[in-house]
């Protein structure tokens, strides 16, 4: 039984941390962060850089984000190789508004 649990221990992987992307814009300015740092060149630079077997993306932004924006940053990130893109947005109750 012991030798069943341990190999069943070292077996087991944890998947990788996601890369963490954040969607700002306005107008038509779009602005995109990692892991909290404002991103100033390509995102599919960075994005390249950060791919890793199992790893992940999580785009978020704002309901006033434009799409472009959003789908920009989610395009850029299928290009540089993740197969898992996970989007959320933030949620803005109703009388906060």
């Amino acid at each position: 039984m012991f030798l069943t649990f341990a190999a069943l221990m070292l077996g087991m992987q944890t998947a990788p941390a996601p890369l963490m992307v954040r969607v700002e814009g306005r107008g038509s300015q779009c602005r995109t962060l990692i892991d909290g740092t404002l991103l100033d060149g390509a995102l599919i630079d960075r994005a390249r850089a950060e791919v890793r077997d199992g790893r992940e993306a999580l785009v978020s932004s704002d309901a006033k984000t434009p799409y472009r924006c959003v789908g920009g940053a989610i395009f850029a990130l299928q290009q540089a190789g993740f197969t898992r893109i996970d989007f959320v947005t933030d949620i803005v109750a109703e009388n906060a508004r």
